[in-house]
């Protein structure tokens, strides 16, 4: 959804520091500058074209997925007017890796946002949006079940049959190996469903909650993947 304005309060944004920004415009400002200079007295007009191409990425990338946050939506800029409008409500699924985070939306998992580490106030974006994540989702931060990464406590579901499980309840695991001859190593063991018996369809909740709600709606995400 595009709108024109946020009219709500914000809590956080990517927009980058005036000072810095117009700072960064001096160096193209300079080379146009150079260029006029070379034009009037050569007829040269390089110098001065690269200028206007430098002085006009720098003013698309102040623009660039500026992201701003308020206790109801993520908005992202896209033109100096127009925001891209993620409702929290609508989370379906979100991923926080440290470099970038990705937020998917709707029940049909067709709109995606995402903010990397080279936007402005990134860390702090970050943990904002984790935080909302827990509150909007009931299954924050699935994954699936590797035996090397879990412990007795974890709580697992199969997104096939939506049925939950604790970690004594997986009877069989896969071992598989690559191909490679030569270089054939162990493939990390995924847990079997024990109910309908399927392999890579378990995961796990890192924050201990599973729901058949959560299970569903991650099931659909991952078939209109």
């Amino acid at each position: 959804m595009i709108s024109r304005n946020i009219n709500e309060p914000i809590i956080l944004s990517s927009k980058p520091n005036k000072i810095r920004f117009y700072f960064s415009l001096l160096l193209p400002i300079l080379m146009i500058g150079l260029g006029l200079h070379e034009f009037i007295e050569d007829g040269q007009v390089l110098f001065f074209l690269a200028g206007i191409a430098l002085f006009t990425a720098s003013w698309f990338f102040r623009f660039k997925n500026e992201t701003y946050i308020t206790h109801k939506a993520v908005y992202q800029r896209v033109s100096s007017k127009k925001y891209e409008t993620f409702r929290l409500s609508d989370l379906s699924y979100a991923c926080f890796e440290d470099d970038v985070v990705y937020c998917i939306f709707g029940e049909q998992g067709d709109e995606c946002y995402s903010i990397s580490n080279d936007a402005n106030n990134f860390e702090e974006i970050r943990a904002h949006l984790e935080q909302l994540s827990q509150k909007h989702l009931p299954y924050h931060r699935y994954e699936f079940a590797l035996r090397s990464e879990m412990s007795f406590a974890d709580k697992l579901g199969c997104l096939d049959c939506a049925s939950i499980f604790g970690f004594s309840g997986v009877i069989n695991w896969t071992t598989e190996r690559t191909r490679w001859s030569f270089f054939s190593r162990q493939l990390p063991e995924i847990a079997v469903c024990p109910s309908c018996k399927k392999e890579g369809r378990v995961i796990v909740s890192r924050t201990g909650l599973v729901t058949p709600h959560g299970l569903k709606s991650m099931n659909r995400l991952y078939k209109n993947s």
